[in-house]
């Protein structure tokens, strides 16, 4: 009796108007009040109903209409029967733990504000669904240049939902550092954990910023490579497989790699204030500028200091496979391992393998600069093997600048078959800076129609070699 008779008195009051709300405060309601029914109805209402059909987590069925009161009615508190069960304590059943009043205030102002949406599950999945979702309603026109960026999955079961605001703020920090403009960032979700991205806002959607110097083409055979591929080849995490609609048209939706979204919080700290990649960007970005080409950045990935060392992307495969190690050896024979070499004492580098595997080299000096690096040979056994760039012959640096030590890096490929040749490239900055130690950028890439070996399942390895003057 007391149910019907809420029912009839919560169907007699009036809704309240849905408040004027940002996408953030929306999106903050929608994951707070997920969190609250995950705690306190999920065990019953929850994956595997044990009581009634209604999953809390199911947030279609959860809003959707039902008579005489939907379970819950967006931006009508009064007509939403959660609301009501909560309150006198019918919900949850059997001395379990209750709402606290103030989840209560939030899970009616959620209602109020509309009950904007929630997932089932806050993952990269999630994200890259409502990516494409959000993107295949776009122009045409448009399309070509959207990108997507997530802070999804910083919303984990089991943890105090995150503070999203916060992550915000140092996402849009950080474009507008790296761009020098105020760039939107737009929603894709109701819950404002995936947002938007047109290239064109920042200046990230122009090509031919970059020449290809190795890879059999001409100098001046320019690449399409925009600012934002150059943030895509420094993205750690793992190129995923996707399959359905978005596996179709995955490769219309990103650059250089198959990396549907970016997540927020890494872009966030790749483009800090002192990071070599927010000057990087910011540089490739000048190169469009009307006029003669500008002088490049000021070497700084692994020059002088600390060394920061390749981007992380590129030494991502290192703790998967022990199959393959490398290391610099000196001394007579080339015996003694050593991390530090005097400016050109003669070394090695020494790779061990447990199987056949066939090998490529890039050295990329420490002032950024990149080269494919020529190895006496290319293909190596079981067991261990010393390697020059020719027979009997060592390798040897000379630190460059003005630093007591500098640090170069060999960065080595092996794969069980031919390792695919990389695409060398240097950006169009002005050459005739660099004797004022103002270097064009350098990075490499392996280009899907060449490849004879899937880059991810290569093996590598990352040698530093700090050169002591």
């Amino acid at each position: 009796m007391r149910t019907a008779l809420a029912v009839l008195l919560v169907a007699a009051a009036p809704a309240a108007a849905a408040p004027d709300l940002s996408p953030r405060d929306r999106g903050d309601l929608a994951v707070r009040a997920r969190d609250i029914l995950k705690r306190h109805c999920a065990a019953c209402h929850g994956d595997k109903p044990r009581r009634g059909d209604v999953s809390v987590l199911d947030h279609p069925k959860l809003t959707a209409p039902a008579y005489p009161v939907p379970l819950v009615n967006p931006a009508d508190p009064p007509k939403s029967l959660l609301l009501d069960l909560l309150r006198d304590g019918s919900m949850p059943p059997g001395g379990r733990p209750r709402p606290t009043n103030e989840e209560i205030k939030t899970l009616t102002a959620w209602v109020t504000a509309g009950a904007p949406g929630y997932p089932h599950t806050f993952d990269d999945r999630y994200a890259a669904d409502t990516a494409f979702a959000d993107w295949r309603t776009k122009d045409d026109a448009d399309k070509p240049a959207l990108r997507y960026l997530s802070l999804a999955h910083l919303v984990r079961d089991g943890a105090a939902p995150p503070d999203l605001r916060a992550a915000e703020e140092k996402l849009r920090a950080a474009l507008q550092r790296a761009s020098g403009k105020d760039v939107p960032l737009v929603p894709a979700d109701p819950a404002a954990t995936v947002f938007r991205l047109d290239l064109r806002n920042a200046g990230w959607d122009k090509g031919k910023l970059f020449d290809r110097v190795e890879a059999g083409g001409p100098r001046n055979n320019a690449h399409a490579l925009t600012a934002f591929d150059v943030i895509l080849l420094e993205y750690p995490v793992a190129d995923a497989t996707w399959t359905g609609d978005l596996g179709k048209n995955l490769t219309r939706l990103t650059g250089v790699r198959k990396v549907p979204v970016i997540r927020g919080d890494w872009l966030a700290a790749a483009l800090a204030p002192t990071a070599p990649l927010t000057t990087d960007v910011r540089k490739l970005v000048e190169l469009l500028t009307p006029g003669d080409p500008p002088c490049g950045p000021r070497p700084g990935r692994f020059f002088g200091g600390p060394a920061a060392g390749p981007p992380e992307s590129w030494y991502g495969a290192d703790a998967d496979d022990p199959a393959f190690k490398a290391e610099v050896v000196v001394g007579e024979g080339f015996q003694t391992r050593r991390a530090e070499v005097r400016a050109r004492e003669p070394f090695k580098l020494r790779v061990t393998a447990t199987r056949p595997l066939r090998l490529l080299a890039l050295h990329v000096q420490s002032d950024g600069y990149t080269k494919v690096q020529v190895l006496e040979r290319t293909a190596i056994t079981a067991g261990a093997t010393l390697l020059g760039p020719r027979m009997s012959t060592p390798f040897s640096v000379t630190p460059s600048g003005d630093e007591d030590s500098n640090t170069d890096y060999f960065v080595l490929f092996a794969s069980d078959v031919d390792v695919p040749a990389p695409t060398v490239l240097r950006s169009r900055h002005n050459p005739l800076c660099e004797d004022r130690w103002r270097q064009p950028i350098s990075r490499f890439l392996f280009e899907p129609a060449d490849a004879k070996a899937d880059p991810p399942r290569l093996i590598r390895r990352v040698v530093p070699v700090t050169v002591q003057k």
